[in-house]
């Protein structure tokens, strides 16, 4: 029901404004929607390249927020800001992250705020199509400790690149067989994809719609 619902805003969706720590983050993020909500465009706003993380974020966020608001043709347009949870890996320290919970909940009227568990390759290790692809079955990995070490020792099994480039045909290729599936394993990929789902990022005859 869940997963119908959302393929309904994949179609009637406007914009998507998509903020995150890594460009390869707004990459996989723009194919998985490509495979599930093929109509949604996603407006990117990456880190320069060779740099990011949860500092740059934290510094950057509340500009790219206002920028985006800005841009922004549409109420019904989403602004989404996604990082990685990094429970695992850093328990301490957590002030960048806590800064930017605290700049996205200061604009949560306009704001869509995204935590990957724990770390956005957990999502694609939960993908059926991509898991098949590596000859593997999909799971949930949201809490396993650096999902993304896992995914590359997929991809080194199977001749492919590690998942580091910020060029989007490379990635495309390196994610081959990725079908959009993996909120079907994952639990924060299903939360964070009902969230798109009950914001208010549709007009209102679309909402008549659902």
């Amino acid at each position: 029901m869940v997963d119908e619902c959302l393929r309904r805003i994949g179609r009637l969706s406007q914009m998507i404004h998509l903020m995150a720590e890594h460009a390869k983050d707004i990459i996989v993020m723009q194919l998985l929607f490509k495979q599930k909500f093929p109509h949604v465009k996603i407006r990117p706003y990456p880190p320069p390249p060779k740099k990011g993380g949860i500092s740059w974020l934290a510094k950057n966020v509340e500009k790219l927020i206002i920028t985006a608001l800005e841009n922004r043709k549409s109420k019904h347009d989403c602004i989404v800001v996604l990082h990685d949870a990094d429970l695992q890996t850093r328990p301490h320290g957590r002030n960048d992250y806590e800064k930017v919970a605290l700049i996205c909940k200061k604009y949560r009227d306009d704001v869509i705020f995204i935590i990957a568990y724990d770390e956005l390759e957990a999502w694609l290790l939960a993908d059926s199509g991509l898991a098949q692809a590596l000859n593997r079955k999909p799971k949930n990995y949201d809490n396993e400790i650096r999902p993304s070490k896992i995914l590359n020792k997929w991809l080194e099994d199977t001749g492919r690149k590690h998942l580091t480039d910020e060029k989007i045909a490379i990635i495309e290729q390196i994610l081959k067989g990725l079908d959009g599936t993996g909120d079907q394993h994952s639990p924060s990929l299903q939360a964070a994809l009902k969230k798109l789902h009950d914001h208010d990022c549709l007009n209102e005859d679309t909402q008549k719609r659902l």
